[in-house]
């Protein structure tokens, strides 16, 4: 807050954006009902408070979030699930809520019923081309990177579950308490605060 508070004083229009990697950070490893969060929410809400009781009567504070959290109930391992594994032709990537799969050609038909036999209620199954038709990640130009990190299959995360990455790197790995990139309300649906004197 000292740094904005700086900038607000001299004389000029100004935007100014500032982030902070909290509560996300904290979310991730104590989940959203902990103590931790809500003392840090507490602590901030007094601190933005303070900053804007000194700010000049023409400012206007805007608080938000680029994202929810989930607090996560089911954590899943492809490599438990064979048949899901012998239809990879690598292993899947981006987020354990947003998951992509590089599945082999002759074997889309068996992936998506054992997919579906196992996750149905939990993740939503799409090609890539309804993922991307459904404009799942925005709207405007696509980057030309986009075919690099999509598979050909992506499943998304409507309830409490992940497919847990990290098996890929590293056993033992602590698992998220929380964390986002599905389609729950907790996770698309963000404040949005305005503050003007």
């Amino acid at each position: 807050t000292e740094n904005i508070e700086f900038l607000c004083k001299s004389d000029d229009n100004k935007f100014i954006m500032a982030y902070c990697d909290n509560p996300d950070g904290l979310l991730h490893k104590y989940g959203t009902k902990s103590d931790e969060v809500k003392e840090f929410i507490n602590e901030t809400e007094k601190k933005i408070k303070n900053m804007c009781d000194k700010l000049d009567e023409n400012t206007i504070v805007i608080i938000s979030a680029d994202h929810g959290h989930k607090d996560i109930e089911k954590a899943y391992s492809i490599l438990d699930y064979p048949i899901l594994q012998k239809c990879l032709l690598m292993p899947p990537s981006l987020e354990s809520r947003c998951v992509t799969f590089w599945v082999k050609e002759n074997m889309k038909e068996e992936f998506e019923k054992e997919f579906r036999k196992e996750f149905n209620e939990e993740f939503i199954l799409m090609s890539k081309e309804q993922f991307l038709n459904k404009n799942m990640l925005g709207f405007g130009n696509m980057h030309n990177k986009i075919d690099d990190f999509l598979g050909n299959y992506i499943a998304v995360s409507i309830s409490g579950s992940i497919i847990v990455l990290e098996n890929y790197l590293e056993k033992g790995k602590p698992i998220k308490k929380s964390t986002h990139c599905g389609l729950t309300k907790d996770e698309m649906e963000v404040p949005i605060i305005v503050l003007k004197k």
